[in-house]
């Protein structure tokens, strides 16, 4: 029987040199990615009464969004639990105001029970593109050479001189 032993130089990230940072953060791109990485923005959006049945950052570019409550409840739910700076509270906002507008026109008999539904269509609409430029952003920072360097980091990976993960 023949016994052999070979050696090899294990690395941390920083000691890797820029060749082989370049190559580890190629060979892992997906590495942030390889899960259910939009469980988060998904639960975000039940949390205000959405469903999202399915996404396509791809060729499709849409984000299928359901509201599981009235127009106005999403709306009112979206302002309590999102900053004013985020686009969903923009379109909540602009949504409560044209309902508002809607229900002084009612009042006056000037608009049919159709318009309730059409309104509630246009901010599922807006909706859905709002949570698909999330999904898109998120998807952006996760595969971005920033977040693989943090996973990378705090996970303490180790490399060989290839800069392959071992």
């Amino acid at each position: 029987m023949r016994v052999e032993t070979t050696t090899r130089n294990i690395y941390t990230w920083a000691e890797l040199n820029d060749e082989q940072q370049e190559k580890a953060i190629e060979k892992l791109w997906d590495l942030n990615v390889d899960y259910d990485w939009w469980d988060g923005v998904y639960e975000d959006a039940s949390s205000v009464g959405l469903t999202i049945s399915g996404f396509d950052l791809g060729r499709a570019m849409k984000c299928d969004v359901e509201l599981d409550w009235s127009g106005l409840d999403v709306a009112n739910k979206i302002l309590e639990l999102h900053g004013p700076n985020c686009d969903t509270y923009k379109s909540a906002e602009k949504y409560v105001a044209r309902y508002m507008a809607a229900q002084i026109d009612i009042s006056n008999d000037l608009i049919d029970d159709s318009m309730d539904e059409d309104m509630d269509d246009d901010f599922r609409k807006e909706l859905s593109d709002n949570y698909f430029h999330t999904l898109q952003n998120e998807y952006d920072y996760l595969t971005s050479r920033e977040a693989i360097i943090e996973s990378i980091e705090s996970n303490e990976y180790e490399f060989d001189e290839s800069g392959s993960l071992i």
